[in-house]
């Protein structure tokens, strides 16, 4: 089909009025009585190894700056998603097909860069940098004492491989949670979201912003 190009509106006023007959627009003030956000901000320090790949990933984004090279947004996006990615653990890597875990990783996680066998296939894998989950283990530490304390929670996450990892933790403590993300089927939603509301039992969602 060919592409067109919106060059201009039409009987904006009609439009506003059908669209009123769906839809409405509330302020949350308006329609949540809510008490005041309080935050209580935790300070971890990085492992050797995530700090090792952090500062190798960064200088190497830095040197491209100051450098004067033209470097496009798409670039710049993908190299802070990087760094968000090992500040959460995890870091790509290369998995050979057939099972064997490739010691090659992306970014460098064994210090050195190995060229893949061209005669095998591989695939894209997410890998744990080495004692990096201590920023999740004091979290999930904090959110046991919650719940013994009877409290129920939503735990924001921005990866899905995140939430995986948190699900299955909670899981060994014995800690009913759900994962409400991108992945997760409506019906599944409804009712996770039901037993957090209703169920004494479920404790925890762990939700994904963007997903």
């Amino acid at each position: 089909f060919p592409s067109h190009d919106i060059a201009g509106y039409k009987d904006v006023d009609k439009l506003k009025q059908n669209m009123a007959r769906m839809s409405f627009i509330v302020k949350k003030e308006q329609c949540l009585d809510l008490p005041d956000q309080l935050y209580d901000t935790h300070y971890v320090q990085m492992p050797d190894a995530m700090r090792k790949i952090y500062k190798e990933v960064a200088t190497g984004f830095y040197s491209m700056l100051d450098n004067g090279g033209e470097v496009s947004a798409e670039h710049i996006i993908v190299q802070m998603l990087r760094l968000s990615q090992i500040r959460c653990g995890f870091t790509g890597g290369k998995e050979r097909i057939g099972g064997e875990l490739n010691v090659t990783f992306i970014d460098h996680l064994n210090g050195t860069e190995t060229t893949l066998p061209q005669d095998e296939e591989f695939r894209n894998v997410f890998c744990d940098i080495p004692g990096s989950e201590v920023k999740m283990d004091e979290m999930i530490e904090d959110a046991a004492e919650l719940v013994k304390d009877g409290k129920k929670l939503i735990i924001w996450s921005r990866f899905r491989y995140d939430n995986k990892k948190l699900h299955n933790k909670l899981n060994a403590l014995g800690i009913w949670n759900g994962i409400h993300d991108g992945s997760t089927k409506d019906k599944d939603r409804q009712e996770m979201v039901d037993a957090f509301n209703n169920d004494d039992r479920f404790k925890v969602i762990i939700g994904n912003l963007v997903s």
